[in-house]
């Protein structure tokens, strides 16, 4: 009788073994260890368990040392083990590179009854699924009434049976440190945020794409380490040309479904940080441009590809007036250095700008809000609350207290202590920009900031750059913590006074860097992500002035997508460098179907024996 063998021994020799030194959690051996690791892994367990010999463990312990990654991903397909995507691929320069199609993995979750999950559903509702898209397509109109998807609309397409993507890019740490451009795609709605104040129990949720595992809610669709695209734009749009035409197709054809019915889907729009926007729409606009010297004698270029900030005549700096000097410059004159790419899917062709989307995440936890905290602490540090008798003594003062209170109050402030080097400040002249690698450090320090300084609200007072520094910190809190209580849509009456927090907290900024200026003190930075912020809040507040429901910016915040981007990195790692692209993908849909079992997605597949897979 034929030893039969369930697949999922062998996923649960991938969940549970952990390379050396790795905390508890999820640490599959696909994404973790070599394949040569896990074969003498699987050899040591079947020493120990002669009985595992017959299992598909078993089989994994046979494999070959000297060509331990082809007889893996062999294994892995024998025993479907991976998600059934197949690779194709797109010509970049004059090589071919594999990458995942997003209509196969549309085909692919259409097959398994799962699409519904672009909708933020627990369960298949063909009828609610349909309704769900209804409700975000009309909101949608109402702030976005140019895009493309509507002439379709007016063509006779029902926009219930259209799902709304959003293609992000960045490059991740690959093999020696080495950047590896990933790109992905994900529905811009999703199972929301932990702490929103919004229902997720409502029959049409319009929930943010936050929450569960990103292996789960974003696909995995192009890999390239920095050294088949960095040596020219061409290079780095052949790539975005391979995604884009694959993404065009299905919006024009759609998949069709278990029961027959058509569904397509629409990217809205692109996400990404500062360089990965730049390169995609090919920008001749953007914060590469900013001086870098005082003496600079050369014409600004311009900063922003949404206006012309910063080129001759037309200032950013002044955050006080309630219309920005820049406003009427908005898609006046094109940044583009030639069409890239992706200017073949749908968008608003009126104003083909905005498609490259302002990110929260880089905007201010990682640039804004770090110039502003690293500031602030500065100024905490050189007052009557921490005395010392230097510079570098008051701010370890201010470092313990920041990080008890961490302690305390179960922060987690991803650093151990705070230093000058973590303030960005080389030495003591240097102007603070913040030098932490974290966003979540950001929100630790505003909050610890906060909190010491409505303890001393009355020394706080007394210093005229540090109570303006406080003020700024507390209009900024209300508007990202205000964002974070909303789900995707903000009724327009409470996005008002949000993106009034927003602009008011630029003001303050502003003067503060003003006043600092006045007494030859290297503090408020002026930056570019401080006109990423303006936008921001200038875009909400008219939108609360043409729509009933505004579109949350967290809508295109990479805060979850810089999560998912270290995945596929981490796995490139631990791959054949000759085969790292192709190896990568492939790992990457073993993951996937592991993560997609875990959370009771895909049922176990069928049992196989080892005599039929010989056969």
């Amino acid at each position: 009788m034929a030893a039969l063998v369930a697949p999922i021994g062998l996923h649960d020799l991938f969940l549970r073994i952990k390379k050396p030194g790795a905390g508890p959690g999820l640490r599959g051996l696909i994404a973790d260890v070599p394949c040569a690791v896990a074969i003498r892994t699987a050899r040591g367990f079947t020493e120990e368990v002669p009985a595992a010999s017959g299992s598909s463990i078993g089989a994994l312990a046979r494999c070959s040392l000297s060509h331990s990654e082809r007889d893996t991903h062999k294994l892995i397909k024998d025993f479907q083990l991976a998600a059934d995507v197949p690779l194709s691929e797109m010509t970049v320069g004059e090589q071919q590179l594999p990458f995942l199609k997003m209509s196969d993995w549309a085909r692919y979750l259409a097959d398994k009854n799962l699409l519904y999950r672009f909708a933020g559903l627990a369960e298949p509702d063909p009828d609610r699924v349909s309704d769900v898209w209804r409700l975000f397509w009309n909101r949608y109109k109402a702030v976005n009434p140019r895009h493309e998807i509507f002439s379709r609309e007016r063509e006779g397409l029902d926009l219930g049976q259209v799902v709304g993507l959003m293609v992000h890019g960045d490059e991740g740490r690959s093999q020696k440190k080495l950047p590896m451009l990933i790109v992905s795609a994900c529905s811009i709605l999703g199972y929301g945020l932990r702490k929103s104040r919004a229902s997720k129990k409502t029959r049409l949720p319009q929930n943010l794409n936050y929450t569960q595992s990103t292996w789960c809610t974003r696909f995995l669709l192009a890999a390239a380490p920095r050294a088949v695209y960095a040596s020219s734009d061409d290079l780095f749009q052949d790539i975005m040309r391979g995604v884009s035409d694959d993404l065009r197709v299905l919006f024009d054809e759609g998949v069709t479904t278990l029961d027959g019915q058509r569904v397509y889907f629409c990217p809205i729009s692109v996400m990404g940080d500062w360089p990965y926007i730049q390169k995609a729409g090919l920008l001749s606009r953007s914060f590469l441009n900013i001086a870098k010297h005082t003496t600079q004698n050369a014409a600004s270029k311009g900063i922003c590809h949404r206006c012309l900030a910063d080129c001759p005549g037309w200032i950013w700096e002044d955050f006080e007036s309630r219309d920005p000097p820049w406003l009427p410059s908005v898609n006046t004159v094109s940044p583009f250095k030639a069409d890239p790419a992706m200017f073949i899917l749908p968008m608003d062709r009126v104003d083909k700008t905005k498609y490259f989307t302002f990110d929260l995440f880089h905007t201010w936890h990682m640039g804004a809000g770090k110039s502003l905290l690293s500031t602030t602490f500065i100024l905490l540090a050189t007052s009557d609350l921490f005395p010392g008798s230097s510079i570098d003594v008051r701010i370890g003062a201010a470092s313990d207290d920041f990080i008890a209170w961490c302690r305390q109050n179960k922060h987690r402030p991803y650093v151990k202590k705070i230093t000058k080097e973590t303030l960005g400040m080389q030495i003591s002249t240097n102007t603070p920009v913040g030098g932490w690698s974290k966003g979540h450090t950001t929100t630790s320090i505003a909050k610890w900031v906060l909190h010491i300084c409505r303890q001393n609200i009355e020394v706080v007072r007394a210093n005229d750059l540090l109570y303006l520094a406080f003020q700024a910190t507390v209009e900024a809190d209300l508007f990202i913590s205000g964002l974070y209580k909303h789900e995707l849509w903000i009724p327009a009456n409470e996005a008002r006074l949000l993106a009034n927090h927003a602009l008011q907290h630029l003001r303050l900024y502003g003067r503060g860097a003003s006043l600092a200026w006045q007494k030859r003190r290297s503090l408020f930075p002026l930056m570019p992500n401080h006109h990423r912020l303006h936008h921001l809040g200038v875009d909400l507040l008219e939108q609360s002035q043409a729509a009933q429901h505004c579109l949350s910016p967290l809508h295109c915040s990479c805060q979850p997508a810089e999560d998912f981007i270290g995945r596929p990195s981490r796995i490139s790692r631990r791959v054949n460098c000759r085969q790292i692209v192709t190896r990568t993908l492939q790992r990457a849909l073993a993951v996937v179907l592991a993560h997609y079992h875990k959370a009771g997605l895909i049922k176990d597949p069928p049992l196989l024996s080892l005599e039929s897979l010989d056969a």
